[in-house]
């Protein structure tokens, strides 16, 4: 009964780690100017990739892909990546990534824009890092943490049992607990 309440309080106290496959660096680097054409678009990220998943692409202005063959990952390097690209032309160019964390199985999508022989042009769409979880990590917290999560109500609940004022705010503290834990469509596979 103690050890129920206490992982109670610890898990309103605790709250997941969210550290993510983020971008750390690129070459060419986002908003700066290239001299000339770069042979490769280089990304290196704060976690280990899955490089099975993450990819690198670059665009046009006109949304061409210019990539010439497959992202590849750094050799020497488990969080980075590059892909070569064609020779380009004076002007302003999109990359665009994806990466998957081999830590937490979270997925970010992001971009970030380029010039060659000239600044980027200021209009220039470019689309900020999203995160999403993987089918894998969201099968993780839903089969570790649901067991013991629905253990916790059940005890709390039926330590309540004699009294049905103190049940009904078990009832609510729960809901209140799962609503706090879970991140927002964590079941969606």
């Amino acid at each position: 009964m103690m050890i129920a309440v206490v992982f109670m309080a610890l898990m309103v106290v605790v709250r997941p780690v969210h550290a993510h496959a983020n971008l750390l660096r690129a070459v060419p680097a986002p908003g700066s100017t290239a001299d000339a054409s770069p042979r490769v678009v280089y990304a290196e990220f704060t976690e280990e990739l899955d490089h099975s998943f993450s990819r690198i692409e670059v665009l046009s202005a006109a949304g061409e892909a210019i990539t010439n063959g497959p992202t590849e990952p750094d050799p020497t390097n488990a969080a980075a990546m590059l892909v070569p690209i064609r020779p380009l032309g004076d002007g302003s160019y999109v990359v665009v990534w994806r990466s998957l964390s081999v830590v937490d199985g979270h997925i970010i999508r992001g971009s970030f824009a380029f010039g060659v022989g000239e600044p980027v042009s200021p209009g220039m769409a470019v689309a900020l890092a999203t995160v999403e979880s993987s089918p894998l990590a969201r099968f993780r917290v839903a089969f570790c943490s649901f067991p013991l999560l629905l253990s916790l109500v059940r005890q709390s609940i039926r330590f309540c049992s004699g009294d049905a004022q103190l049940r009904i705010v078990a009832i609510i503290s729960n809901g209140a607990l799962f609503s706090c834990y879970w991140e927002p469509g964590f079941l969606r596979f």
